[in-house]
């Protein structure tokens, strides 16, 4: 029963809004809590199931012909090849239905604890309820790790292996404190001359 064309009205739908928005925050932040209490016990399931498993009564069970691939990967990339000539390779070998094999899609395979059969939590976090962002989870919020929650596809000796690879073959980017003191030496060198 309000009537918009009066003053009074435009407060009662400024009072409701405030109220319906408190109680929507208040809604996330238990549903947020209650997720984040079902990764602590362990009895959390996710919605997104990455490639090579599939998900049957809240469980990741291995699907055999994605595993089959996610197993090449490793195995290319212990043999030395880069993962741009995998991602090529995946593209002529096993071309997706939709999409491509990407160099970043191939690299978060291999970075992906998943395949040791290993499960971490909150990776990503959304910080802001608005406006929504998902960021990438450097400490901001705790992290849960679960060690044989599933079968894997890839020993752990290997995924370890990778990982080694991965950090040697990354290029080593200065931090800024480097680089102003690369900086303060040059025009240090510079003044000497």
């Amino acid at each position: 029963n309000i009537n918009t064309l009066t003053e009074d009205s435009e407060t009662y739908i400024g009072i409701y809004g405030v109220l319906a928005q408190a109680e929507s925050e208040n809604i996330s932040a238990n549903i947020k809590w209650g997720i984040r209490k079902r990764m602590q016990n362990g009895t959390y399931t996710n919605s997104s199931v990455p490639f090579g498993y599939s998900l049957e009564n809240h469980l990741l069970v291995i699907n055999n012909q994605q595993a089959m691939i996610v197993a090449d990967i490793f195995k290319r990339y212990l043999a030395g090849e880069s993962i741009s000539k995998i991602a090529q390779y995946l593209n002529n070998t096993y071309p997706k239905e939709t999409g491509v094999w990407q160099y970043s899609s191939v690299q978060l395979i291999l970075q992906n604890e998943t395949y040791k059969g290993d499960t971490r939590y909150q990776k990503h976090y959304t910080a802001n309820l608005f406006p929504t962002k998902v960021s990438h989870n450097r400490g901001q919020v705790s992290q849960y790790y679960i060690a044989k929650s599933h079968e894997a596809i890839i020993s752990d000796e290997d995924f370890d292996k990778v990982q080694s690879l991965l950090k040697m073959k990354a290029p080593h980017k200065p931090k800024v404190a480097e680089k102003l003191f690369q900086k303060q030496k040059q025009d240090v060198d510079a003044d000497k001359e």
